[in-house]
């Protein structure tokens, strides 16, 4: 081989060497390029996954204890509304027996007001007092007490004389007799006037009476009515509140089940996001491979070529060309 040949095999060997350097350096820039984003994004992923996460963990722990103070809450809430609806059935039982305690006055007013003496308790008994009181009645008693008063003087003054030693067939006692008679007469229609305006004064003052207690009577019914009625509304505005206590306390463990759920969500979110992390870590490893499988690839082709060019050269020159 001549020095021409040899020189010009030597700058053959330096540019080929020269490209190699170039080569590697554009390589190992793309390669150190590809694992610096790779590690980044991995770092960056897995860096803000585990603050969620973390986050996640935190606000789910909080949202639980909430959710457990709720249900707390629910739970008292519901002995209290037991005892409201308690309470609710004692105040109708009472309102009941109120109503029931009504009806005796009622009766009694309306037995009153009828004068009916077979009505029991006090209308009853003042139905036979006001009966006793009839001026007919009062009429033939009074007529009868004097009467009787008449005749007992008659009889006392004929004794006297028949004492004294007059006859019984004396004009002496026939004439008191007869005058005994006159005076009872005249007595009889006297007290018979008297006891009838005696009798109707005081039956006219017993029906006033009788009206004023059968008035007082129905009041007191009506005053039982009306405590029936207040405890009827009671009850029900009682049954209500329970039944908005038992529904609150339902909306409550409503609200704090959704909460649990949030939390399990904010959780779940935070695992998909270590998921997602994950991922990352892997397209940024196949990015690297990929970088890899690239450079090798162009080391392939380049020796290839470069194990050409060395061939030409050692073959002494013969249809050598330009390099490209």
């Amino acid at each position: 081989m001549t020095y021409g040949e040899r020189h010009k095999n030597d700058e053959k060997n330096a540019l080929s060497r020269d490209y190699l350097n170039k080569a590697d350096n554009a390589i190992a820039s793309l390669t150190g390029a590809a694992q610096g984003i790779a590690s980044g994004a991995s770092s960056q992923a897995y860096s803000a996954a585990g603050k969620a996460s973390a986050a996640a963990n935190v606000t789910a722990e909080q949202m639980g204890g909430i959710a457990s103070t709720m249900q707390g809450i629910a739970g008292g809430i519901l002995p209290l509304a037991d005892q409201v609806g308690k309470d609710a059935s004692a105040v109708r039982g009472i309102a009941g027996q109120s109503l029931d305690m009504s009806r005796p006055w009622f009766q009694q007013s309306e037995g009153m007001l009828q004068m009916d003496d077979k009505a029991g308790g006090i209308s009853g008994e003042f139905a036979k007092l006001y009966k006793q009181l009839d001026p007919g009645l009062q009429m033939s008693l009074a007529a009868s007490d004097a009467r009787r008063e008449s005749q007992a003087q008659s009889d006392s003054a004929v004794r006297s004389l028949q004492r004294a030693g007059v006859s019984p067939t004396a004009a002496a006692l026939a004439s008191i007799r007869e005058k005994a008679a006159n005076q009872t007469a005249a007595l009889v229609s006297s007290v018979k006037t008297k006891a009838r305006q005696s009798g109707i004064t005081m039956q006219m003052d017993a029906l006033t009476k009788g009206i004023e207690m059968a008035i007082a009577q129905s009041g007191v019914g009506q005053k039982f009515v009306e405590q029936a009625s207040t405890g009827y509304t009671n009850a029900a505005q009682m049954e209500k509140i329970s039944g908005d206590l038992r529904s609150g306390a339902a909306s409550i463990y409503g609200s704090s089940a959704n909460l649990l759920a949030n939390a399990q969500g904010l959780v779940q979110a935070a695992a998909n996001g270590q998921i997602n992390a994950s991922s990352v870590q892997v397209s940024s490893a196949n990015a690297i491979v990929s970088s890899f499988t690239t450079a090798a690839e162009y080391y392939a082709t380049q020796a290839s070529s470069f194990r050409g060019l060395a061939e030409e050269g050692s073959g002494g020159g013969a249809g050598n060309g330009p390099l490209l």
